[in-house]
This record gives C-alpha cells, structure tokens and sequence, in this order.
C-alpha cells in the first residue's frame, strides 16, 4: 500500500512538472509570436506599465483663475486711468496756462473775438452769469 501511495505521489509530481514545462512552452511560443511581428513592423519596444485612469479632482481650479484674472484686470485698468491723467496736455487751471505759455498774452486774440478769449487771458477765471 505504501508503495502503490509513493508511485501515485511521483506520478503526480511528474504530471505537475509536465504542465509547468507546457505552460512555461506555450508562453515563450506567444512572446516569441509576438517579438517577431514587432520585429516585422519595425517596432523595438512596448511596455504597458498601467492603464491610463482619469484624475478624481481636476489640477486647476478655473476659480482661481477667474480671480487672478479679475485681479489682473483692476490692476491693467487703474494703471492705465493714472498713465492716461498723467499724460493728459490739458490745461486746468491759470496757473497752469501761464507755466505752459509763459506769457501774459496772445497778440491779436483779444481783438478778434474777445469773449470767446475772455476765460483764457483773464487773471482769474471767467464765472457763469457775469
């Protein structure tokens, strides 16, 4: 009995590495079948290392965009409104026509229309009603 239980135990080691050796054949058989049509294709190497899964939570928040856009905005507007006043040639005041004019009077002015340069040549401002 002991015998016939050893033959059953070898028996069964000997199919168990038989079809280790089959599988072990059949899977360098596909490598090989799969090698030669790289090969044949001209590709040299192929690895999948994992499947590409979309993101759970998104990496930008447009939120924040939309903030540092807004930001932006205000800045590039207040910028340009100060650049734009600084800028202006307009004349405001008398004090400020006679730095740019640097004279008292304009020759033949007064004579040809003297109301229309009554404001600009008076010593102070002309007021409505007078």
């Amino acid at each position: 009995m002991q015998s016939d239980s050893v033959d059953q135990q070898d028996l069964m080691r000997t199919a168990k590495a038989d079809e280790d050796n089959y599988l072990l054949y059949l899977h360098k058989r596909e490598e090989a079948r799969i090698g030669d049509a790289l090969d044949e294709r001209r590709i040299l190497n192929v690895a999948i290392v994992e499947a590409p899964t979309a993101p759970a939570l998104a990496e930008h928040n447009i939120l924040l965009y939309f903030a540092f856009a807004f930001v932006l905005a205000v800045a590039f507007t207040v910028g340009i409104a100060f650049m734009t006043e600084y800028f202006d040639p307009t004349i405001r005041t008398p004090t400020k026509r006679w730095d740019c004019w640097k004279c008292r009077c304009w020759p033949g002015c007064r004579r040809m229309n003297p109301e229309l340069c009554a404001p600009f040549f008076s010593d102070r401002p002309a007021q409505g009603g007078d």
